[in-house]
């Protein structure tokens, strides 16, 4: 008799038992209509032009965070900036150039968006075609990993609402790393889950390699970190004991790769001395608020009543269709 744990196939919620799950046809082609208004709602404005308004979308801010940077690698080249992020570049009638390195965050999601642009060209639609690839390969992630953990219904709603739900449809035409980041996270989780179940190592390490990409994209990427920590202790240790919570290490030990890829690469071209003043303007940047703590608070809510009201509506009235349909 195999091992209850040795079986990675998906195991649906107690609510929903295995006989009720649709037809594998079914599944398809919902999830095909799922991804389709996706993509029409985030091609809607694809070719638009920035605008100055901060929770538009399509704020300028993003334009200039990455997609100004990725624009620089595609008019200079990738060896003379040295793979490096810039704020700025100015070459003098001398011939010499004075620039200013922008360099708090790892540059692999804007060298993606550079070669959009050296593929396409200078155009809207080109600087936001990597986050909307990015923003459906998570609607995608989402289904994936719903299917693993609860079923194929609950894989189609998680990529239903990740489709529709404002702030998703949002950061598909921002160029920020954001939709890339739940795709990887979608993604890492699962092999988690497939570990958890199987005990493979296999599936820790392919875990790893997605940590280690998420490092190379952004550092919100290491937020799941947290998550995952918690949980190990809490499960991990009753499904695969101490040992199993130590090789969990293997994941904060690839994000920590990440980082010293890119603290490398800084010291190669800037330096000790350039390394460190990065360093202090990162730490000073992100600990620091432009406005007082209340005020800060009641925008933050304001902001994800805004993009997240929606998708918590459409969970309420799903999840009350559910519960009379169990006579709950």
């Amino acid at each position: 008799m195999a091992h209850p744990e040795s079986n990675p196939e998906p195991r649906p919620s107690g609510l929903v038992p295995a006989t009720a799950q649709p037809s594998v046809g079914r599944v398809r082609l919902l999830l095909a209509l799922v991804l389709l208004v996706a993509l029409a709602l985030r091609l809607l404005s694809i070719g638009d032009p920035w605008s100055g308004l901060a929770l538009d979308f399509h704020n300028h801010f993003g334009a200039f965070a990455t997609g100004g940077q990725a624009a620089r690698f595609h008019h200079d080249g990738f060896g003379e900036l040295h793979y490096l992020l810039t704020s700025w570049r100015v070459v003098l009638e001398d011939g010499s150039v004075v620039s200013q390195v922008y360099s708090h965050h790892p540059p692999l999601f804007i060298y993606l968006e550079a070669l959009a642009l050296d593929l396409f060209g200078m155009h809207e639609w080109a600087l936001r075609l990597v986050p909307l690839c990015f923003s459906m390969l998570s609607v995608l992630g989402a289904y994936r990993l719903g299917r693993l953990v609860w079923g194929a219904r609950a894989g189609l709603m998680m990529a239903a609402i990740l489709a529709v739900v404002p702030w998703s449809a949002w950061y598909g035409v921002q160029t920020f790393t954001e939709g890339t980041l739940i795709w990887i996270a979608c993604e890492e989780v699962r092999r988690y889950v497939l570990w958890l179940r199987t005990g493979e190592r296999r599936h820790l390490l392919i875990a790893a390699l997605w940590q280690l990409l998420a490092g190379l994209m952004d550092w919100p990427g290491g937020f799941l970190l947290l998550g995952l920590g918690f949980h190990g202790l809490l499960v991990a240790t009753r499904t695969r004991g101490w040992r199993g919570l130590l090789a969990l290490l293997v994941l904060p030990g690839a994000f920590l790769v990440a980082v010293l890829v890119h603290w490398l690469h800084l010291g190669m071209v800037m330096g000790e001395a350039g390394r460190g003043e990065d360093t202090a303007a990162t730490i000073a940047t992100v600990t620091t608020l432009t406005t007082s703590l209340d005020n800060f608070l009641v925008l933050q809510g304001r902001f994800l009543w805004r993009f997240l009201g929606a998708g918590f509506c459409v969970l309420f009235v799903l999840g009350g269709v559910r519960a009379l349909g169990l006579g709950l």
